[in-house]
C-alpha cells in the first residue's frame, strides 16, 4: 500500500499495517496490543498528515479507535502516546479545508470526549491527567476560543439525533458535558444562575 505525502514523497505503509486495516479481526484491540505503539511510527502525524486523510473511513476510524483504546491501556506509555496522538490529531485536522474538519468533528467529537472523561474520571489513569486535562483544553477550546475569536470548528459536532439544527457547538457541548458528569457522578446537583 501507498500513500502520496506532499512534504515527504512516496510513504511506504507497511504490508502489516495494511493486513490490520483489511482484517475484521483488527478491531478486537487485545489481539494487538503492540499495534498503538506501533501506529505513530508507521503514520507518524507530523510527517504523513496529508497520507492519514487519504485512508478509507474505515480505516480512519481504525486510527481513532487505536487512540482510544491506547489512551484506556494499562502501560502509561501507550496511554500517553493515545493521547498525544489525538491531540496532535485534532489540531491537525482543524487546520485543514473546513469540509474535511466539520465532517471529522462531526463523527469523532463526542466519541472522544466521551473516551476522554472515561479515563479522566478512572482513577488507574491517574498518571495521564496532563495529556487528558490538554486534549479536553484543546477541544474546548476549538468550540469557544477564550480569546473571543471566531472558533476553528464552524460545523455542528452533533448529529440530528443529538440537539435539533441550529443549536450552537458551545450551547450544545455545555449541556452535554453537564449530563455527561452528571450521570457519571450522581451526587452532583444542577447548577441554577441566580
Amino acid at each position: 500500500m501507498h500513500f502520496r505525502d506532499d512534504q515527504q514523497g512516496l510513504l511506504r505503509v507497511p504490508r502489516a499495517q495494511s493486513r490490520i486495516f483489511l482484517s475484521p479481526s483488527c478491531y478486537q484491540y487485545s489481539l494487538l496490543p503492540w499495534y498503538v505503539i506501533l501506529l505513530p511510527a508507521t503514520l507518524n502525524l507530523a510527517n504523513s498528515f496529508t497520507a492519514l486523510l487519504k485512508l478509507d473511513n474505515r480505516q480512519f476510524k481504525f486510527v481513532i479507535d487505536s487512540c482510544m483504546w491506547a489512551s484506556k491501556h494499562d502501560n502509561r506509555e501507550v496511554e500517553h502516546a493515545g493521547l498525544n496522538m489525538c491531540l496532535e490529531l485534532i489540531s491537525n485536522i482543524a487546520e485543514t479545508d473546513p469540509t474535511t474538519s466539520n465532517a471529522f468533528f462531526q463523527q469523532f467529537f463526542v466519541p472522544i470526549l466521551q473516551d476522554v472523561f472515561f479515563v479522566l474520571t478512572d482513577t488507574d489513569h491517574k498518571a495521564g491527567f496532563k495529556s487528558q486535562s490538554m486534549l479536553l483544553a484543546k477541544m474546548f477550546h476549538l468550540i469557544g476560543p477564550s480569546d473571543g475569536g471566531v472558533p476553528k470548528i464552524s460545523g455542528p459536532i452533533y448529529t440530528a439525533e443529538q440537539a435539533p439544527a441550529g443549536t450552537s457547538n458551545k450551547e450544545f457541548l455545555g449541556g452535554f458535558v453537564a449530563n455527561l458528569l452528571q450521570n457519571a457522578f450522581p451526587n452532583l446537583q444542577p447548577y441554577v444562575l441566580p
